[in-house]
């Protein structure tokens, strides 16, 4: 940090000699009266020399510094009791308290003495290890040259005083310059000759610890408040699980192989039922072909994998208004559809605006999936996921409220909403996710918890012990991931949700794991069984698992399909479901979006260097 400060200032000192001031200062007087308890009263004289007419002079003197200890914590210092000749105006917007000398409405040229006093106060001294005065006598910040510059600093207390330095030259220096001390150890006095423009005298004056007497050092409660979150995170996260074990703990599925879908519903139906959306190629293409198997539309293939549908007829009056919906929009063009069609028509927006809201508000009331009570625990304990990151990230910067709050709430809420996305995803398919996908699918979240958690250590070791910020990091992020993914499985089946679940999975295994000797005498009841479950079978995408239950068995051509050649292999349609998928699949990715200056820190025994220290600030002409 301080090569790049260095760096940035040497180019900023580069540019502004082509902008020498208008004036050059013969004598600058600086009077220094150190308080007991650290402020310092600054007596000013300036004799300055105009070369060209101006306004006066303005005065900035720096209030403002970055920490390089504890970058959350910028020093300010306090301008007040300011008194000047010819004072105009006092700004105090920005890093620097500037004033305004002169008068606006006349020049000067010539000879011109100023007389400038103000209280610098730093609060209180930022060092564990030792108390200082480190102060720019004259900043680097003076864009004009100086003859003669006289100084005299007065300390509180000559006793507990270990070193004294005064550097003067070029920005960044290290020169020691002579100094006298008065004789009660107290005064220190020098005089500078020809100092340039951009050059700096800085006065650094090292004393014991406890130095200053009476500064009022705001309280750190930071090690308090971060060990509260700690507790707070754990006593969360025992909150959620037991929460989850109240109220959102599913009973055990009682799972028993099914025939024939439960309560008459539709592929697009046991889909919902699973993962509570609409797959747009698995389950629509499903559909397409449970209608064809219905008798409402019949298939042709057109060429190497792409399908024409034809709507032979409307649905019934009994179909569910999401399904009709569906129909409609396939078939908005009239009797035919194909994928380049569908797709043309913002077939996946059309879905996504009516479809899927009329397929939800079915499976409400007495349809509801999901017991009211449980969602409501659910969306409570995401709430309060999302409350501890406030929390958190509010009280572990409660002493440096400002960059370190921000950061924290910001990497806090992006992780919260990562997690909450991936934690639904999750979810949505818990129950069909065999043991080892939904390990899998853990890595991922485990693997940004554990950087976040690094994060957020080493982001409040700048205020705090490394261990205990690492504790922090670690309860935090580990309260989120768990209590996230345990709140989004806090979704308690209704009865009703129950029962169909059992249904849908018992019918899920039908197909799966159905022997042959049983699917013989399925087929002898109904010849047609291998059609009137396909559908079902590409919802649960096992349509060539169902095919090849059907291997060296006949099956009659179906009635829907439309060909020059009848087909009875059940291969033949569960490659053909799966070509139709593809195109689908391919047509839609067509369509989609293409998303393209001083306060520097010191050590014990340094000397500083010129123009690193506090105050100073600089002058121009106006």
């Amino acid at each position: 940090m301080k090569k790049t400060f260095l760096l940035a200032a040497l180019i900023l000192m580069s540019l502004c000699s082509l902008y020498a001031e208008n004036f050059y200062i013969q004598n600058y007087d600086v009077k220094l009266d150190v308080a007991p308890n650290g402020k310092i009263h600054v007596d000013e004289v300036l004799d300055v020399y105009f070369t060209s007419p101006s306004h006066g002079i303005m005065r900035d003197i720096q209030d403002y510094f970055e920490n390089d200890r504890q970058p959350w914590d910028p020093i300010v210092a306090k301008v007040t009791n300011i008194q000047a000749t010819d004072l105009h105006s006092v700004n105090t917007d920005g890093d620097y308290t500037t004033l305004a000398l002169g008068d606006p409405d006349k020049y000067i040229t010539g000879n011109k003495t100023y007389r400038i006093s103000y209280d610098y106060d730093l609060q209180y001294d930022r060092y564990e290890e030792y108390d200082e005065l480190y102060y720019n006598i004259v900043s680097a910040a003076w864009g004009c040259n100086m003859d003669n510059v006289s100084y005299s600093v007065t300390l509180p207390f000559s006793e507990k005083v270990n070193g004294i330095w005064i550097t003067a030259g070029d920005f960044m220096t290290s020169d020691l310059s002579n100094y006298t001390l008065s004789e009660d150890g107290r005064t220190i006095s020098g005089s500078y000759k020809n100092l340039g423009a951009y050059q700096a005298i800085t006065i650094r004056v090292e004393m014991e610890e406890g130095y200053y007497q009476g500064q009022v050092i705001p309280k750190d409660n930071t090690i308090f408040f971060m060990t509260l979150c700690i507790a707070i995170g754990a006593l969360l996260l025992v909150a959620v699980i037991l929460l989850f074990i109240k109220f959102g703990k599913d009973d055990e599925l009682i799972i028993k192989a099914e025939f024939h879908p439960p309560f008459d519903m539709t592929p697009m139906d046991l889909g919902f039922v699973i993962d509570e959306s609409i797959d747009y190629t698995k389950e629509v293409s499903a559909m397409l072909f449970y209608w064809a198997d219905k008798g409402y539309i019949s298939i042709e293939e057109k060429e190497k994998d792409d399908f024409t549908f034809r709507k032979i007829k409307d649905l019934g009056d009994d179909a569910k208004p999401s399904d009709k919906k569906l129909f409609d929009i396939i078939f908005r063009n009239g009797e035919y559809a194909d994928a380049e069609t569908m797709v043309a028509n913002n077939f996946v927006g059309k879905i996504s605006a009516s479809v899927i809201p009329e397929e939800k508000r079915y499976f409400t009331g007495e349809r509801a999936l999901k017991s009211k009570t449980s969602s409501k625990m659910r969306s409570l304990s995401v709430f309060l996921m999302f409350a501890y990151t406030v929390l958190f990230g509010f009280l572990c910067s409660l002493r440096y409220l400002g960059a370190l709050s921000l950061t924290l709430l910001l990497l806090g809420l992006f992780f919260n909403v990562i997690i909450a996305l991936m934690a639904s995803n999750f979810t949505s398919r818990y129950h069909v996710r065999g043991t080892a996908k939904k390990g899998l699918s853990l890595l991922p979240p485990i693997i940004i918890s554990i950087l976040v958690a690094i994060m957020m250590g080493a982001t409040l070791s700048d205020v705090a012990p490394m261990l205990l910020s690492l504790v922090a990091g670690v309860v935090y992020a580990a309260t989120i991931f768990i209590g996230t993914y345990t709140a989004m499985l806090m979704e308690k089946r209704s009865a009703y949700g129950q029962k169909v679940l059992e249904g849908t999975l018992g019918y899920r295994d039908f197909i799966n794991l159905v022997e042959i000797d049983k699917l013989k005498l399925l087929i002898d009841e109904d010849p047609e069984i291998f059609y009137h479950t396909l559908s079902f079978a590409m919802a649960f995408g096992l349509e060539e698992t169902w095919a090849k239950k059907f291997k060296g068995l006949y099956i009659p051509a179906p009635s829907w399909y439309v060909s020059t050649t009848p087909i009875s292999d059940a291969y033949f349609y569960s490659r053909m479901s799966r070509r139709w998928r593809q195109t689908f699949s391919a047509q839609l990715a067509k369509s989609a979006p293409v998303s393209g200056g001083g306060g520097h820190s010191t050590f014990s025994g340094s000397s500083g260097f010129s123009g690193g220290g506090f105050s100073g600030g600089g002058g121009r002409s106006w």
